[in-house]
């Protein structure tokens, strides 16, 4: 996801990295705590992004795009699915307060997910590939 234009299937739903931009045009950097380098995504090592877009946080802001009032809603599960997994392998690696349960546990979902995922990748209906 190191492009806005690029897009990632999963499954029924997309993810498109374009959505975070979303989130930064429509709140505050006091809600999301963005900037503009990293929407613009000028450094693609950018750790301190990848982050932040994997907490808590950020996440509630992407889900109200989906359930916002306004004419045009956001489809955003794809995207929140992604960051997800994503917040998962970072709170595996670096979350120091996790015991051995609880990381065998944020493991077994990510093997779940991927497990799924390439099962829909080899059976699933892959026609609906880039038609988001």
């Amino acid at each position: 996801m190191d492009s806005l234009m690029r897009s990632l299937q999963l499954g029924a739903n997309t993810c498109f990295l374009e959505r975070i931009g979303l989130v930064y045009n429509k709140y505050t950097f006091d809600q999301h705590g963005l900037q503009l380098g990293d929407i613009q995504r000028i450094d693609k090592h950018n750790w301190a992004f990848s982050q932040k877009i994997c907490r808590l946080k950020f996440y509630n802001y992407l889900k109200l795009l989906q359930s916002c009032g306004d004419t045009h809603q956001e489809k955003t599960l794809g995207t929140e699915l992604y960051l997800k997994i994503c917040a998962y392998y970072i709170n595996i690696f670096l979350l120091m307060t996790l015991d051995l349960q609880n990381i065998i546990v944020l493991a077994s979902k990510m093997s779940f997910f991927f497990h799924l995922w390439k099962l829909w990748l080899k059976h699933g209906d892959c026609a609906m590939i880039g038609n988001p």
